[in-house]
């Protein structure tokens, strides 16, 4: 994570989390009709050195029970609520184009600093 500001390095890791994020979300979508599934979320946590680093945990929160007659058997949906995961992915979204805009700034001022030194 070298440079003259350093800042490529924390903003590639915020793209990958944020990517982390948009994958979670539509792995969650893709299972909203799966019963018994449960979300996954990702959360950021600051990586040595600086960074984020991405943790994904399972949600604990249980779905909504359902009698499925013809098994005889107490189901249980998938606990993925589609608003949620709307945010998320906007959110995420955001993120990435943050980051980006910070590798976009860091290289625009290598140009130039190497343009003023020729």
């Amino acid at each position: 994570m070298s440079g003259i500001s350093g800042a490529t390095g924390p903003a590639v890791s915020g793209m990958r989390h944020a990517a982390n994020m948009l994958q979670a979300s539509a792995s969650n979508v893709a299972n909203l009709m799966s019963d018994g599934y449960q979300a996954r979320r990702v959360t950021g946590e600051t990586a040595p050195g600086g960074g984020v680093r991405s943790v994904v945990s399972v949600s604990t929160q249980a779905g909504a029970a359902w009698y499925d007659s013809a098994t005889g058997e107490l189901l249980q949906r998938s606990n993925t609520e589609l608003e949620t995961e709307l945010v998320t992915q906007s959110a995420a979204a955001f993120m990435y184009a943050a980051n980006a805009a910070v590798i976009r700034a860091e290289d625009e001022m290598y140009a130039t600093l190497l343009d003023r030194q020729i």
